[in-house]
């Protein structure tokens, strides 16, 4: 068999994960990785190199909140160790930057000069915090909330300012998933927190207000402020350009006079943009993100995309269900046999949990549908217990859950598989072992 160099541009979680699984795709034909000689032969037949600008191997970025929080170590999120990557012939660069791409000749140069070869290039590139473009918006103390380095530069506000003195002001622009576990991970490390928000209320992309009310109280009893229906305006900074406050003005009521916050820093989580100026740079075809097929091909031969700088179907992705099916379609591109035909990728329903210890919340559908719609609401406000089934034609549309989220998978799997629930309709909020021995009766 031919060999085959994989070159990936981006050792995040989308390219991290296609490395491993192709690797392990390639290798498992053979047994005795490594020590027989049909191992051997098997790790002579490809080479795959994951280039990372940041100074560290693939990690899990869904798990820095814990890490700001103290809950979990940097070590312990690491996808894979070192040893793995050595043993499945994946070589891992780090704090190394593609700077041009011949892709006539099929070699990236790096910043350092260096010049690599491939037969196979995946963009792997990821996304990048998107920081409102305020007054004073390049101002020491703001700073997005994607990297290993948002945490320690969080980490260090918290531990210079706190001193046992008094406990440093953060301000989070940005109430949804992102922006309330930075909150809660930050009053966790001892700081005053306030959280402002555009909207009316919290999580307003994914839950009715609610559900978003009981969310704000739970949040709110751990000492963390909101200001809703906020429009910033400009970040305050000192003679140094360094943060002192944040203005606003009121979204409904606009003759209420500008206000101002005070705090140390400022922690942008308004949502992401696509990495694409390296592709942009060398021709190879975007609108907002990396233009792909269902099978992750982009225009360019030989080169493939993957993760949060793909657009297909003119959608972006930054949840990591449809990020890790594309790593898998991709694996299944690349491997594809004469006369077989390869998984394609197809936009699915998703499901949001919140990763903050002591919340169950989960939500998944088109919570914005109601028109023509049934909805099934069950609460228990003196156990905090909300959940809500939007129906359509005897079809789950949305299902909102918070206190309880034992059935969000069931609930979620009748969304995937557009179920018809007719028969069960009235019983759905008793949960799936109710209505399974309801029809088996």
């Amino acid at each position: 068999m031919q060999h085959t160099h994989i070159l990936i541009i981006g050792a995040g979680m989308a390219g991290t994960r296609f490395a491993m699984q192709y690797a392990k795709s390639r290798l498992s034909v053979h047994s005795g990785l490594g020590v027989d000689s049909q191992g051997e032969q098997s790790r002579d037949e490809f080479a795959i190199t994951l280039i990372n600008s940041e100074p560290y191997a693939g990690y899990n970025r869904i798990m820095l909140s814990p890490v700001l929080a103290g809950e979990k170590r940097f070590a312990e999120i690491y996808l894979f160790s070192q040893e793995e990557y050595a043993n499945h012939n994946i070589t891992v660069k780090t704090g190394c930057t593609v700077s041009d791409i011949n892709l006539a000749a099929h070699q990236v140069i790096t910043d350092s000069g260096e010049t690599i070869g491939y037969d196979k290039l995946v963009f792997a590139t990821g996304s990048t915090p998107f920081i409102l473009p305020l007054p004073n918006h390049s101002a020491k103390g703001v700073m997005g909330f994607r990297t290993k380095a948002d945490v320690d530069a969080m980490l260090d506000i918290a531990k210079t300012n706190h001193n046992g003195k008094k406990s440093p002001k953060c301000l989070v622009i940005g109430g949804g998933l992102l922006g309330l576990e930075a909150a809660n991970a930050l009053v966790q490390q001892g700081a005053k927190v306030t959280v402002v928000h555009g909207a009316g209320y919290l999580l307003n992309r994914q839950l009715d207000k609610t559900a978003a009310d009981l969310l704000q109280t739970y949040f709110e009893n751990k000492g963390i402020e909101f200001v809703l229906n906020a429009n910033s305006q400009a970040i305050c900074v000192d003679e140094d350009n360094q943060v002192t406050g944040l203005t606003y003005t009121d979204n409904v009521d606009t003759s209420v006079p500008a206000k101002t916050i005070d705090t140390d820093c400022i922690i942008m989580t308004v949502g992401v943009r696509p990495n694409i100026a390296l592709a942009q740079q060398v021709g190879i075809t975007c609108e907002r993100g990396i233009l792909v097929d269902n099978q992750m091909r982009t225009h360019t031969p030989d080169v493939y995309a993957i993760g949060e700088c793909v657009q297909f179907d003119n959608q972006l992705f930054g949840l990591v269900a449809p990020v890790y099916e594309q790593a898998n379609i991709l694996l299944h591109t690349l491997n594809e046999q004469p006369g077989n035909t390869s998984p394609v990728f197809s936009i699915q329903p998703t499901a949001t949990k919140l990763k903050v210890s002591g919340v169950a919340l989960f939500s998944a559908g088109d919570i914005d549908v109601s028109h023509d719609c049934e909805q099934l609401i069950y609460q228990d406000p003196s156990h905090s217990i909300y959940q809500k089934i939007t129906v359509k034609d005897n079809r789950i549309l949305s299902v909102v859950l918070y206190g309880d989220v034992q059935e969000g998978g069931w609930f979620f799997e009748l969304i995937q598989n557009q179920q018809d629930i007719s028969a069960i309709k009235d019983k759905l909020l008793f949960g799936k072992a109710f209505c399974e021995e309801l029809l088996a009766g």
